[in-house]
């Protein structure tokens, strides 16, 4: 089955996480400061 909600996080918001993760950031770092949860940070 589909999942037909909108996302909630867009694409630029995403990328520029992916981005401060590849420059040192822990995850945990990113869902304390982004208010992102493990989970959708796994994603």
């Amino acid at each position: 089955m589909a999942n037909n909600s909108p996302n909630k996080y867009d694409e630029d918001f995403k990328k520029s996480l992916v981005s401060l993760y590849h420059n040192g950031k822990t995850q945990t770092q990113l869902c304390k400061e982004y208010g992102v949860s493990q989970s959708a940070l796994g994603k």
